[in-house]
Parts: C-alpha cells; structure tokens; sequence
C-alpha cells in the first residue's frame, strides 16, 4: 500500500478509536491506533470513501508539522465539505439553520469589485495601434497579461515590488517576444486610465445588501494605495468598514502573510471571514490560511485566471449576488 494511503488509513483509523470511545468512559484518554484492512471498497464501505475525500482535499494538499497542525488542518476540511453540503440543501432544509458565519467578506478589489480588466484591454488596443504591431490587441493583451502574472507571482515570494512596475516590467517583456520597438514610458497608456475604472454593475448594491445584513465588507488590493482609493471614490453610497493594499502591508498576494495582516488590522479571525477573489492564486493563498473560500468567475478575464489548482475554493459563483446568498443562507438560514 502506498505510503500516502496508509498515512490516511492511520489517520482515519485514528479518528474513528477517539471519537468512538464515550465522554463519559473511565478510559477516554486512551486513544488506540488501529490500520484499517486493506482490500476493496465493497469491503471498506466507509473507510475507502472517506479515505479518498480526506486524501484529495486535504492529505494532498498539505504538511503536517505535527499532530496538532494535522489536527487543526483535517479539522478545517472537515468544517469546508460542511459549508459546501449546507449551501447545496434544500430550502425546506436550510430553514433550521442559523449562524453568524461569515462576520465580514474580505474581497479582492481588482476584477473582483471593479473592471481593472478594462484598462488592459484599452491600454494594449492604443499601444498595438501607435507602433502598427503585427498582432492584434487582443493577442497582445494576452501576452502582456501572463507575463504580469508570472511577475506578480515572483514578487510575492522573493521581495514586495509596486504593481506599477510589474505591470511596466511585463509590457517591455511583451514588446521582446512580439518585436515591438516600444519604450518602457508606454505603461502610461494603462496607468493614466486608472481613474477610469468603474464598479462593475452590481457591486454597489450587493455590498451594500451585505452590509446591511450585518456583515463588515473589507476591500484588498495589489495595486497602490493611490489607485485603490481611484477606485473606491466611484461608490456613491457605500462605505467599506477596511480598505488596505498590498504596499501597506509589504507582502503581494499569494503570501500568506498578507492575508494574516488584513486579519490583524481588522482584529478578525480566519474562522470569521469569508474571502472572495477570481484568481485562482489568490484563492489558493487565501485557503492556505484556512479562510474560506468564494471564486467569482467573470467574463472577460484572462484564460490563465481560472486555471483550477490543487484544490477547489468551496463557492464558485459568478457574480457579487452570490456572495450575498452564501451570507443568508449561513446566517440565517
């Protein structure tokens, strides 16, 4: 048997010897470990199944430093498979449950809450049209756009880097692979359209709605603090409870530790906060974390966007209402 396999029978086996041994037994202390058989799942009816469940979401996906950081992980994906079987009942079912999850949504901003995507795309049409490139700007774009990923991404492993400059860095790497005799002050295109972006159509009311149902809305971005507030000036009514970026905190998403520090502005805790983000990197550091997760799939991104990782978020959705159903359903029932 696979050392894998084998390390998820102990661990299920583990769990089934404490949680079969009563409160109130003279030797609940007792705890032993037992290797469950191996053979069929026909002759493993429920430690197979849970087996594969438990290896896929969790095993696979994580390094356990010691018992207790395996406990708390196993723990968290035990808490994720509930949040999903509760949001796919029936409303007749749904009717008995209330709770105060989530207590705030900590949202990404950038193709999130406002169409950044715009600006690529205006920006890469007018840099194609001034130098006559021979590829199109939808071509271009793409180009631009996976290079600024891939930047993004070093970036917050090795050392904080200002988005600008990323965005700048990924332009003239585009330029080399199309042949395009561009300079690097052509990033202005993008960032003079910044105070351009525009909500996306439902983002004012949902977040709105959403607040008014008791849930703090944080805002979180990568860009500069100065753009984010370009953006955040376009809600005509709604005011966030946190708005911070990624230049306060020095850490680019993925990072964990930009999450944590939104966490500790905010004085939430993980179990508290529902994170929403069309990323899939961003989505994976924020289940990294043990956040749970909302992917919002928008049309118009990049194809490399969705790209699905190791593990699946728990919610997908496709706009802002989403998040706004996942909250009444889970507070309130």
């Amino acid at each position: 048997m696979p050392a894998r396999s084998t390390a998820a029978h102990l661990c299920i086996a583990a769990r089934i010897s404490i949680e079969s041994v009563a409160p109130t037994h003279p030797h609940r202390d007792v705890v032993s470990w037992t290797l469950a058989p191996r053979g069929r799942p026909a002759e493993n009816g429920f430690t197979e199944p849970l087996d594969g469940k438990l290896r896929g979401e969790c095993l696979n996906a994580n390094q356990f430093l010691s018992i207790a950081h395996a406990r708390s992980r196993i723990e968290t994906a035990n808490e994720r498979r509930t949040r999903r079987d509760v949001f796919n009942l029936g409303e007749s079912e749904m009717s008995v449950l209330k709770g105060r999850w989530p207590r705030a949504v900590f949202y990404d901003s950038k193709g999130t809450l406002f169409d950044w995507p715009w600006t690529w795309k205006q920006a890469a049409q007018q840099i194609v049209h001034k130098y006559g490139a021979p590829v199109s700007g939808e071509t271009f774009l793409e180009s631009w756009a996976k290079f600024f990923e891939g930047f993004h991404r070093r970036a917050a492993a090795f050392r904080y880097t200002p988005v600008s400059d990323l965005v700048q860095q990924a332009l003239m790497t585009a330029y080399k692979m199309h042949d395009i005799e561009g300079s690097p002050e052509d990033v202005s295109f993008m960032l003079d359209l910044q105070d351009q972006v525009q909500l996306f159509p439902e983002t004012e009311a949902a977040l709105r709605e959403q607040q008014e149902m008791g849930v703090k809305v944080l805002i979180y971005s990568d860009v500069e603090r100065k753009y984010l507030d370009m953006y955040v000036s376009k809600f005509k009514t709604f005011k966030p409870d946190f708005v911070g970026t990624t230049d306060e905190a020095g850490f680019h998403k993925p990072h964990p530790k930009t999450y944590f520090w939104v966490l500790r502005q905010t004085g939430l805790d993980a179990r508290d906060v529902l994170y929403c983000a069309g990323p899939t990197f961003d989505c994976m550091g924020a289940m990294a974390v043990n956040l749970v997760t909302a992917q919002i799939r928008r049309s118009g991104m990049t194809r490399q966007t969705f790209l699905p990782g190791d593990v699946l978020a728990d919610y997908e959705i496709d706009d802002l209402h989403g998040v706004t159903e996942i909250i009444r359903r889970n507070r309130f029932g």
